[in-house]
Order: C-alpha cells, then structure tokens, then sequence
C-alpha cells in the first residue's frame, strides 16, 4: 500500500539534543557527567601532593587504585538498581555519595581518610555514570540516543585532558583542598537539576515497562543503545 501523494508530509526536521525540547536534560547530563569525570581525573595529579602533605607518600598506589577498583564496583551496583527500579534513583544515591565523599577528602587529615574517600567517591561516579547512560534511554528517542552518548563520553573524556592544568593551578594558589571543595559545591545545582528532570518523566519511543524492546528481548541499562526500564 503505497501513501497518497496528495497527503501532507511533515518536513521539520527532528528536534536536536540542544532544541528547546531537550536542552534542560542535555544541559544537566553533560554537566553531571562532566563534573563526575573531573572529580575522577583532574584530581588525579593532586594525590602525590596530598600524600606528601598528609604523610603518607608510601600509600600513594593505593589511594590512586582505589578509585579504579571502586568505579567497576560502582558501576555493577548502580546497573543492577537502574534494572530494578529505574535510573532517578541510582543517580540520586550516586550524585549524593559523590559530594559526600568529595567533602570526606577535601578533609582528609590522613592518609587513610584520603584512600577511603577515593575508594567511596569511586563508587559513587561509577553509579552516576550508569545511571546517566540508563536515563538517556528514557529522555531521548531513538534517533537522539547514539548522539547523546557521544556527548556524554565526551563529557567523561574532556576532564582528563583539561582537568589537570586546571586543578594544579587551583592548588598551586590556595591547596589541593579547595579543589575537592569546589567540584563538591559545583556538582550539586546540575545533578539537583538532572534529578528533579527525572521525575515523572514519560518514557520515550522504545522504552518500554521491564527494560526490553518488545517481547523476551531485555535490555542493558548501560550498553551501545541503553533502553532501561522506566523510573518510578
């Protein structure tokens, strides 16, 4: 059956990931994702620095690890409860955690304070970044979805690039510390907004209750083309 010529088609072009329509949870994301990547990477040339000042030069290999090791951990918790019960809520457990133990090694008055809020923040990003790869599939269609993960590994990628020329000059002027202090203070308005765009969010064309793409066929809240479960 073919369709009548006479028929009017519509012409506009699909809304993009920065149109009016997605702008707010395009702009949230990204800005999540970023800030969780520099609170894992830019960091990273600072922590001699802080082992030197906290006497703990020796222990260095495990507060750079642990953050490694965490995030895998992380990343394994904060899927398995985006299956169960959809992303707001690992992400709000996650972007909670982050700033927390951000405040827990900004703190740090040893060695061991430092490692434990590395290993805790490493958990936390893991869960963000899942629970923002999981939440893709339910704010964006399908023909949005590829383009914001790009923009979300990006957003991951970029920190570890500009992030350290950036945190060692902070440091140099006033001290490690207040890098910790400041991503902190920044995480908080756009991970507050991410979370309230959440809520009550309908799902998207492809999304479906249980997280599967129509009959017996599931769905990973974090691969290629995440297709979770809708949050509650």
């Amino acid at each position: 059956m073919t369709s009548d010529p006479r028929e009017p088609s519509d012409s506009r072009p699909a809304p993009g990931l920065f149109s009016r329509t997605y702008l707010a949870v395009t702009a949230s994301f990204a800005a999540v994702m970023f800030l969780t990547g520099f609170a894992a990477l830019a960091v990273m040339p600072l922590l001699p620095v802080a082992a030197r000042d906290l006497d703990g030069v020796g222990l260095y290999p495990l507060v750079a690890g642990a953050f490694v090791a965490a995030s895998l951990l992380g990343g394994v918790l904060g899927g398995a409860w985006a299956d169960r019960a959809g992303a707001r809520q690992p992400l709000t457990a996650g972007v909670v955690l982050t700033v927390a133990t951000l405040l827990v090694s900004a703190t740090s008055t040893t060695i061991w304070q430092l490692a434990l809020g590395r290993f805790t923040d490493g958990i936390a990003a893991g869960m963000v970044a899942v629970s923002i790869n999981a939440a893709i599939g339910q704010s964006y269609p399908d023909q949005l979805r590829a383009r914001a993960l790009s923009l979300m590994s990006a957003c991951w990628i970029v920190p570890s690039l500009a992030g350290p020329p950036l945190a060692g000059l902070v440091a140099a002027s006033w001290s490690w510390r207040v890098v910790f202090f400041g991503v902190a203070a920044f995480t908080l308005i756009p991970a507050a907004a991410a979370v309230l765009l959440l809520r009550g969010q309908p799902a998207q064309e492809g999304a479906t209750e249980g997280g599967t793409r129509g009959p017996g066929r599931s769905t990973p809240p974090c691969g290629g083309q995440p297709c979770p479960p809708p949050w509650r």
